[in-house]
């Protein structure tokens, strides 16, 4: 059986499924600015922006790599 993105632990997505969660990710964010009263879109909340998904981005990038370091052991 095959499991839905969102069954998925983090060290069973694939690099695709990791990129993809990452740009909803800053969907997510852009709306919540919006729905906060704030333009993303000025220098220094697209700044703030990337930042935010960046970091994250690392974050989940290092929390699957080891979770499959943890799983091999």
């Amino acid at each position: 059986m095959c499991k839905s993105f969102f069954e998925k632990h983090w060290h069973e997505l694939t690099s695709d499924e990791l990129a993809e969660a990452q740009v909803v990710y800053h969907q997510a964010l852009v709306r919540f600015f919006k729905a906060m009263g704030e333009n993303p879109f000025t220098p220094e909340n697209h700044a703030r922006l990337a930042r935010i998904s960046s970091e994250s981005a690392a974050h989940c990038r290092r929390s699957a790599a080891r979770a499959r370091r943890l799983r091999m052991q």
